[in-house]
């Protein structure tokens, strides 16, 4: 039969007789083991006869689809050798000549391929690819990589090939991404090359339409993974993008930023669109791709680690604006990933697969933030579950339960969680870690999200008042217009329930964190612990994402509010401005966003109270405002009165100002365009004052002209804050109302009293008031 080989198909009945007898042998070889021993010689005959044969048939889709119920019995390693030996080892001279007739028909069908002529070219394509599909797809790839354009037309022609044809695809796809020869990055300038741009495209949009197997290109992107090519993410990214509707570069809006805080249903009103809702079936089939060969962990976990790898693996060989880049197409495809298996996964099916969270740090070296984005939801589902399990034993004694019992059960039930927590995680750190921030703090702020500190009431009513107008205005027929009542009226209620149900939980989850006030600062530490608070959980997440920067600034309110014992609002609010050149230099772009929507949340709880003495005085007075500590290290009772709380914000801006405006003129390509995303993000609350108004208008004009035709992404960031900041040139105040400059004699008599107190208190006291002086000059 091996000296036969391809030309068993001079003989149509014999090749089809061979490949059902074949076929019939591995069907039984999986319930009879003795046939095991004869496997190798019949695979043998398959790379040998059956498969090449069908390039001497004349076009024969029966062959090509009784050959996929072969070949789908066969791992895809095993099909991917065959369809290797079939394309370069096993490749008689008659073979050859099939090869360039049909590549010179391709030739001729694809220049005459367009958008009217899709479905006739696609037959003959089709047929070519029973002959010789190699030669087919290797001509189609090498045109899609040039012209991006023509990505789809081509898509659309391949709705004739068999299941086979679009595993042979998938092969010469992945041959291509891992060739050697081809370079992912320019050479001139370090981008991304556009070939690759162009096939992770073709791919994406290749499994939207047609059910080829997902498992090989997804084992490829794992392989690229563990060997540090987080390039490669890309399509990852557009798969996951094409077959669940879920985009990671669509930006949120106001709404979408509030339904991020509700519940479920909230969700699923908001952003699972149509196009997210009609791809079930698509996101069915990448489901159960990644229940295969453990790749929904390995992929869960590599994304995670690559933060890693190009921080301090590629970053030594690619430039710094690409660097950037690839931190946060890291990141974006990581919570993409997540959103889908939110979106795809029942809560209990990727809780058994994945490790637990101190698994996934300590075993696995994932920073925290990373860990708990996907375990959070789990843990707060946990917590649920035993509240209401308590609520339901206490409910059968005692039929009903006040507010002050319901908080008793679930803070029980937060207070279980959080001590399992505090047993995984304090063994993961060093000893001197946990002197100088509280357990209690560390493991409630990242178990806690944005939707535990928030309910979005308004959003709710819109959307239940938006579902009950569409109820009323039906002019369908009896029929077709009850249906829709009773859709709209069980979508109603069930709105109604989650916005009590989340009002619930807001108030259960306040009331628990007021029982904590006195745990989660510890009172004399070698460093002060605000500054600790900072480094270990307010940066990495606030950089983590838009929504946990929002959760940031919320958390800082909320302890401010609650009145948290030893929460120096002053000086956290202080460190992070007057600091916000070192932070801000650093950043990648969407980080930049992330920490720019922190920024502007506390700047506009700042303004607030600025904005009137008696807010400051009903929310700041009796707060954690103060600012000095005693010769014991105690904090003072001497509250900041409301004169030099806006003296402060002075400073604060005119700090910000002064880094912002250096950055832009004496900063790198990258601190340029941190400082102008900060800039545009933080409008809203800065500037405030006319001169920093004058300045900032001035510097962004400067830059959008010398970048102009230089640089012109730079170039259009100055443009658009330029544009913005001028439309706020009625809002902006003059110093002398901003805040009362002090006289000479009482910047004197307050130096002297500054100085009296610094001698009483330690080096750390010192540098915290030196950062509190206003700077009036």
């Amino acid at each position: 039969m091996n000296q036969l080989g391809p030309y068993i198909a001079v003989d149509p009945i014999s090749a089809f007789k061979l490949l059902r007898i074949v076929t019939v042998f591995f069907r039984n070889m999986e319930v009879n083991t003795e046939l095991k021993k004869l496997e190798i010689p019949m695979i043998d005959i398959v790379d040998n006869s059956i498969l090449p044969a069908l390039s001497l048939l004349e076009s024969s889709y029966t062959y090509s689809d009784e050959l996929w119920e072969l070949l789908s019995l066969f791992t895809y390693q095993q099909r991917f050798r065959l369809y290797s030996h079939w394309k370069s080892i096993h490749t008689p001279r008659f073979l050859e000549v099939q090869r360039g007739m049909v590549l010179g028909r391709t030739k001729y069908c694809i220049k005459r391929l367009s958008k009217d002529t899709v479905k006739l070219i696609g037959r003959l394509l089709g047929k070519l690819c029973h002959i010789h599909p190699f030669a087919v797809f290797d001509y189609l790839l090498d045109q899609v990589q040039v012209f991006q354009n023509f990505i789809t037309p081509v898509v659309d022609s391949l709705r004739f090939l068999s299941p086979l044809e679009l595993d042979i695809l998938t092969f010469c796809v992945i041959e291509n991404l891992s060739s050697p020869d081809k370079g992912q990055l320019k050479t001139d300038d370090g981008t991304l090359s556009v070939w690759i741009i162009a096939l992770a495209t073709f791919i994406g949009a290749l499994y939207k339409k047609y059910p080829s197997d997902l498992t090989s290109m997804l084992q490829f992107i794992v392989n690229e993974l563990k060997n540090g090519k987080s390039l490669d993410l890309l399509i990852l990214r557009e798969i996951v993008s094409n077959m669940s509707g879920i985009d990671p570069n669509a930006s949120l809006t106001e709404n979408g930023n509030d339904a991020l805080t509700g519940g479920e249903i909230m969700k699923q009103e908001v952003f699972h669109t149509l196009a997210v809702r009609s791809s079930k079936r698509l996101s069915s089939r990448l489901k159960e791709a990644l229940l295969k060969d453990d790749l929904l962990p390995s992929l869960f976990i590599l994304m995670a680690q690559q933060k890693s790898c190009v921080v301090f693996v590629d970053s030594e060989t690619l430039p710094l604006k690409l660097t950037g880049q690839l931190l946060d197409q890291c990141r974006d495809t990581f919570v993409q990933f997540n959103s889908f298996l939110q979106f795809a996964f029942k809560p209990d099916e990727c809780a058994a697969i994945l490790p637990k969270a101190d698994s996934l740090i300590r075993d696995y070296y994932l920073p925290i933030e990373c860990s708990m984005y996907f375990w959070r939801e789990n843990y707060m589902r946990e917590i649920e579950a035993k509240w209401k399990e308590s609520v339901k034993k206490l409910k059968g004694e005692e039929q009903t339960i006040d507010e002050t019992q319901s908080l008793l059960l679930f803070s029980q039930s937060f207070q279980n969680v959080v001590n399992s927590l505090e047993t995984s995680l304090i063994p993961l750190n060093e000893a001197s870690f946990w002197t100088d921030v509280s357990k209690r703090l560390y493991v409630i702020f990242w178990l806690l999200d944005l939707g535990d500190l928030q309910c979005p009431t308004a959003l709710y009513e819109k959307l239940i008042g938006k579902v009950s107008s569409e109820r009323n205005e039906s002019y369908e027929s009896s029929s077709k217009k009850r249906q829709k009542e009773d859709k709209a009226q069980v979508l109603e209620r069930k709105l109604k329930d989650e916005l009590s149900g989340r009002q619930q939980h807001v108030e259960l989850i306040r009331g628990y964190l007021q029982q904590q006030t006195s745990t989660l600062f510890p009172l004399q530490t070698q460093t002060n612990p605000v500054h600790r608070f900072i480094q270990t959980c307010l940066m990495p997440r606030a950089m983590f994402s838009e929504s946990d920067a929002a959760f940031c600034a919320k958390f800082i309110e909320l302890l401010h509010f609650q009145k948290t014992q030893n929460m120096q609002t002053l000086i956290l609010f202080d460190k992070l401005f007057c600091d916000s050149a070192l932070v801000i230099n650093g950043l990648t772009e969407k980080e930049s966003h992330s920490m720019g929507t922190f920024y502007e949340m506390l700047l506009s709880l700042s303004l607030k109270w600025h904005s009137n003495i008696s807010i400051f005085n009903e929310e700041c007075c009796s707060h954690p405002m103060r600012l000095m500590k005693d010769e014991k290290g105690e904090i003072k009772d001497t509250q900041v009165g409301y004169e030099e709380f806006r003296a402060l914000i002075y400073k604060w801006h005119f700090r910000l100002c002064k880094s912002l405006v250096h950055m832009i003129n004496a900063g790198s390509y990258v601190s340029k365009r941190n400082a102008l995303i900060v800039l545009t993000k933080i409008l809203p609350a800065f500037p405030a004052v006319v001169p920093h108004f004058t300045l900032l208008i001035l510097t962004s004009e400067k830059l959008r002209d010398k970048e102009k035709g230089v640089r012109n992404d730079l170039s259009l960031l100055a443009a658009s804050f330029h544009t913005q900041l001028k439309k706020r040139h009625a809002l902006m105040i003059p110093i002398d109302d901003f805040y009362i400059k002090e006289s000479k004699s009482d910047l004197n008599s307050t130096a002297q009293s500054s100085q009296s107190t610094t001698v009483q208190s330690t080096n750390s006291d010192r540098s915290i008031r030196k950062r509190i002086t206003v700077d009036t000059g």
